[in-house]
């Protein structure tokens, strides 16, 4: 009998992404019959590993993760699968994973998100905003700028919207990189009138 897994399981690494990303919660229910599309529970060394199925054949059923190049190399038996991933929590959101077909359609539709996102985040980061436009954002969410490590050799100057952090000075590069989309506000030379603090914002 295989090893009886928690019914949840942290995500560790960047294999099944961007479905899974590292420190998912993941929920696990008894496997059943396994099926293509199943993102199933086993040990792979010292941890729990998921990922999906790909083919389930006589001599065992082959997996590879999502995001890897190649399927796993050892094949599972029926007995070393410990259970099924059906829902991941992020952020204290639950997202249901679909099984078989419809969790490959599923993977795809997060794939096709995740790379346009990245696509747009590319072409739109080095613009910003005409000024007109960036006031009233900016008196809505004024930047503050935060200095950790002051006294040290390096301190470090973090970019709040909020309390949300997002951006950090790059002294290599001379400006401020600014994640999408706050970019388009706040841009990459932000003006000297940002607040300035020795402490983050309390949350």
């Amino acid at each position: 009998m295989p090893e009886t897994p928690p019914r949840h399981t942290l995500h560790f690494c960047h294999s099944m992404a961007p479905l899974l990303r590292p420190r998912d919660l993941l929920e696990i229910a008894p496997a059943g019959r396994i099926r293509v599309g199943d993102i199933v529970l086993f040990r792979g060394g010292e941890h729990w590993t998921a990922h999906r199925v790909i083919e389930v054949g006589a001599a065992g059923i082959r997996t590879r993760g999502d995001n890897n190049p190649a399927p796993d190399l050892a094949l599972l038996s029926p007995d070393q699968v410990a259970g099924v991933a059906v829902a991941r929590w992020r952020r204290g959101r639950r997202t249901s994973l679909y099984r078989g077909w419809a969790g490959v359609l599923q993977y795809l539709l997060h794939a096709f998100a995740w790379h346009a996102h990245g696509l747009l985040r590319r072409l739109l980061t080095p613009v910003c905003l005409p000024h007109v436009l960036r006031q009233p954002l900016m008196a809505r969410v004024p930047p503050r700028v935060v200095t950790f490590g002051e006294n040290g050799e390096h301190p470090r100057r973090l970019l709040y919207a909020g309390r949300r952090p997002v951006g950090a000075w790059s002294p290599s590069n001379g400006h401020w990189i600014v994640r999408f989309p706050y970019s388009l506000i706040y841009g990459r030379h932000l003006e000297a009138s940002a607040t300035d603090s020795k402490r983050p914002p309390a949350v």
